[in-house]
C-alpha cells in the first residue's frame, strides 16, 4: 500500500506539554516612531494547516509610519520568522503581516519572551515586547515538537481516492501507515528508534463526523505497511459547510508514541480534499438539504 505523495503528516499537533512559568517579556529598545508601535503575534484559521502566523503592529493615533521588516526573536524558534514589504500602519489601527514560522528548537526550556524586531522606512528600529494572548507561539511549538517525534516513530498519510462507506451518508478514508520519516528525530529521537505508534482515536473536524453505527478505530497499533479505515459523514449541512470550510478536511488523531501522547492532524490532499467536498454536498442533499 502506497504512501501519499499530497497527503503525508502535517506538522499540526496538539501536545501535551508541562508547565512552565514565562519569561518576563523584554522592554522595549529603540527610538523614534518604530518604538511607539505596539505588538503582537496571533494566527489566522487559515493558518492552522501551515503554521504561518502574523504579526501584528498598532501605530500611535496620528501617526502614520511605514514598516519595511518585521522579525520574531523567540528562544522557541530559530531564525527565519520574517516578513518584509513596504506597508504603512495607520494611526490607531492595527495592521496584520503574517509570516512563515521558522524552524522550531524542541530542547528549548521555559515559555518564551516573543518580541518583534521592527524597522521602518525612517531608518528607526527597535525590539518590541510582543502580545500572544492566545497562545499561539506556544501551542505551535509544542504541535511541532510531538509531530518530530511522530515522524521519528511513523509516517501518516490519506489515500488521495474516497471510498463509499458502508451507508450511503457515510463515506470512506483510508489512513495509510508508512515508515518512519527521513530527517525526522529532531526532538531527540532518530527515526525508527521509538517503537510503533498507537492510534487512540479519531476527532470531529467542522465538516466531519463519527457514525454511529461505523464507529472510528481506537487503541490501534499503526504498523507500515497497514492501512485503517474511517468511515466519515457531514457534521453539518448548512449552505456555508463547504463554501467556508478551512480546516475540515484536516483530520485530528490522537496519537501515543513511546509513552507520550498529543494530536497530530493528517491533512488530506488537495484532489481528496474536493472528494470530500462532493460527498458532503450529495449527501446533504440526497438528506433534503440544499437544492
Amino acid at each position: 500500500m502506497r504512501l501519499p505523495r499530497l497527503a503525508a503528516l502535517s506538522a499540526v499537533v496538539l501536545a501535551a506539554t508541562g508547565c512552565t512559568s514565562p519569561a518576563q517579556a523584554p522592554a522595549a529598545t529603540g527610538t523614534g516612531p518604530a518604538a511607539a508601535l505596539v505588538a503582537a503575534v496571533d494566527q489566522f484559521r487559515d493558518q492552522y494547516a501551515g503554521g504561518g502566523i502574523v504579526f501584528q503592529l498598532t501605530a500611535a493615533a496620528g501617526t502614520d509610519p511605514t514598516v519595511t521588516r518585521v522579525e520574531l526573536i523567540d528562544t522557541r524558534f530559530g531564525p527565519g520568522t520574517v516578513w518584509t514589504g513596504n506597508t504603512v500602519l495607520p494611526g490607531g489601527q492595527t495592521k496584520s503581516l503574517p509570516a512563515a514560522l521558522g524552524p522550531a528548537l524542541c530542547g528549548a526550556e521555559g515559555g518564551g519572551s516573543p518580541a518583534l524586531r521592527v524597522a521602518l522606512t525612517d531608518g528607526t528600529t527597535a525590539l518590541l515586547p510582543a502580545q500572544d494572548q492566545h497562545g499561539v507561539l506556544a501551542r505551535v511549538h509544542g504541535e511541532r515538537c510531538f509531530a518530530d517525534r511522530a515522524g521519528a516513530a511513523v509516517t501518516l498519510g490519506l489515500e488521495d481516492a474516497l471510498a463509499p462507506g458502508p451507508f450511503p451518508d457515510t463515506a470512506a478514508l483510508e489512513l495509510v501507515v508508512g515508515p518512519p520519516a527521513v530527517g525526522a528525530g529532531a526532538a531527540g529521537s532518530s527515526p525508527g528508534t521509538l517503537g510503533p505508534a498507537v492510534l487512540r482515536s479519531v476527532g470531529s473536524t467542522t465538516l466531519l463526523a463519527e457514525d454511529s453505527c461505523a464507529p472510528w478505530p481506537r487503541d490501534v497499533p499503526l504498523v507500515p505497511g497497514s492501512g485503517v479505515a474511517i468511515v466519515v459523514r457531514p457534521a453539518r449541512c448548512d449552505p456555508h459547510a463547504v463554501a467556508e470550510d478551512k480546516v475540515g478536511t484536516l483530520i485530528p488523531l490522537a496519537l501515543d508514541v513511546a509513552g507520550q501522547e498529543g494530536v497530530v492532524k493528517v491533512a488530506a490532499s488537495p484532489a481528496l480534499r474536493g472528494q470530500l467536498y462532493d460527498a458532503v454536498i450529495r449527501i446533504c442533499r440526497d438528506l433534503g438539504f440544499g437544492p
